[in-house]
């Protein structure tokens, strides 16, 4: 469900990056997975499992809730993770939904990968409110671009091959949001949340 906001506090702020060619923010950043990553060894689904933690701290914060739809600003109750998903080597396609626990969310992954796969689904039709994943697990990036249109102001989260160093577990994580719903500040805030997350990761299993 969505809202309309009649008196958007960050208005001005977002007409004037609405009005650039390119109004939003870009940034890759490395994150230790570490916890995330040796659980995934055991019980396998990373990527599922990586969406669920981001999509968690993305419902906390109403900067990734904020869409512009034909001029007008809405705030989406609740986030729903579309995730790009293979059923062959060459053709992808996109899956949708959202659980609001870890053991749900990767239950239902499982269960919409396998009928994804069965049914050759190109495109899945999304209800209200979503956030873009991808990853590239077979090579790592020190950034990446990905393709925008700047009147569509969905988050967009993707990260890559999984990296060791010392002992312990990265991804490098790219990360679009639109600068009129997001500061820097703003993007501290979800990466510490992220962290937190992660490094308290034995109480969400």
């Amino acid at each position: 469900m969505r809202t309309e906001v009649k008196n958007f506090d960050r208005q001005q702020i977002f007409d004037i990056y609405n009005s650039r060619e390119n109004p939003f923010i870009m940034l890759t950043t490395k994150v230790n997975v570490t916890n995330v990553y040796d659980y995934c060894k055991v019980n396998k689904r990373f990527y599922a499992t990586m969406i669920y933690l981001i999509t968690s701290v993305a419902n906390e914060m109403d900067c990734f809730k904020y869409r512009c739809e034909k001029g007008k600003i809405y705030k989406y109750d609740k986030l729903r993770a579309n995730m790009v998903e293979k059923y062959n080597d060459d053709e992808i396609g996109f899956m949708s939904f959202y659980e609001n626990n870890l053991k749900s969310f990767r239950n239902t992954f499982i269960e919409k990968q396998k009928e994804f796969r069965e049914k050759h689904i190109v495109f899945e039709p999304i209800d209200e409110g979503e956030i873009w994943f991808s990853c590239v697990p077979e090579f790592t990036f020190s950034q990446l671009v990905t393709p925008f249109d700047r009147n569509i102001t969905i988050p967009q989260f993707t990260w890559d091959k999984v990296q060791e160093e010392n002992g312990n577990y990265y991804v490098d994580l790219a990360m679009l949001i639109h600068h009129g719903f997001a500061d820097g500040s703003h993007i501290a805030q979800f990466l510490e949340k992220l962290n937190n997350k992660i490094s308290n990761f034995d109480e969400l299993i």
